[in-house]
């Protein structure tokens, strides 16, 4: 797992080095212990994404027994899931879809954390390189994710998960991830100055709210991508109408679930980084 992290975190600071060299801003390395910064970045991301998982776990779960008709309502399934975790939260975190999940937004924050952290050492701004890497490790992994999940819970076979699939949630990735960690960013300041809002406020509300509206277009991609899977040989047209449709009802957990995930979570990842001085 360690070897893991270590080429995720060096991919990373590969990334943002080769981002910068394509622009006119100068790498200038402040001082401070690199390494060890970004050891402490990788605890954080694991940390924080411990509990995430499991609340996440139970949302992917709901919505993809939802979208193949396994479940009766999304409610009861959503339902269900809760209780299990609170009857067996150890059992529910070793299961392997929620392993999946956790793989999925360590790695992530991970990515965040990595960024963040390299891009302040060279003193240069952070938004592209969080937004390529954090993109690039998030698709990777939550498609993995996602084709597990799909193929556990789904209709399909395992050997014929389609390339349709892969683009589309691809598409849903780079939505929600540039949403979550970038479009915070650019709405704080506007709340600032529209609404009045304090500098601390604003960020958190932006942070809430940001990933949360990113899955007004987020979920029907990601059940357009489900549905490549569980019916593949259905025409394009009728499967994007079926996407729309079916999302009106999930849209709002996937909704609570995203700022729980992105906005909580980076909230907290934040929180977390400037205890251990990041």
């Amino acid at each position: 797992m360690k070897k893991i992290q270590h080429t995720e975190a060096y991919a990373v600071h590969v990334v943002i080095v080769s981002t910068f060299a394509m622009t006119d801003q100068k790498l200038e390395k402040k001082d401070g212990n690199l390494v060890g910064k970004l050891a402490l970045g990788m605890s954080s991301a694991a940390l924080v994404s411990i509990p995430l998982s499991m609340g996440v776990t139970v949302f992917d779960r709901s919505v993809i027994m939802y979208a193949n008709r396994s479940a009766p309502s999304l409610g009861d399934a959503l339902f269900k899931g809760f209780a299990n975790v609170l009857k067996s939260p150890i059992s529910c975190f070793i299961a392997k879809d929620n392993l999946s999940v956790f793989a999925v937004y360590g790695s992530t924050y991970l990515a965040k954390n990595s960024a963040e952290i390299v891009s302040g050492h060279y003193g240069v701004n952070s938004f592209w390189p969080v937004f390529i890497s954090s993109t690039l490790v998030n698709s990777f992994a939550g498609i993995m994710k996602d084709r597990f999940l799909a193929t556990l819970f789904g209709k399909g076979s395992a050997t014929q998960f389609p390339i349709s699939s892969y683009i589309t949630f691809g598409l849903r990735d780079c939505v929600i991830v540039g949403a979550s960690f970038n479009g915070p960013r650019l709405i704080s300041p506007i709340l600032e100055k529209e609404c009045g809002m304090s500098q601390s406020m604003a960020k958190i509300v932006a942070q809430i709210a940001c990933p949360a509206a990113a899955q007004i277009v987020g979920t029907p991609l990601h059940l357009l991508g489900l549905d490549f899977y569980n019916r593949q040989h259905i025409p394009l047209v009728p499967r994007i109408i079926d996407a729309i449709r079916l999302s009106q009802k999930p849209v709002g957990a996937r909704m609570v679930r995203q700022a729980y995930v992105f906005g909580i979570g980076s909230i907290t990842i934040h929180k977390v980084n400037e205890l251990l001085g990041l």
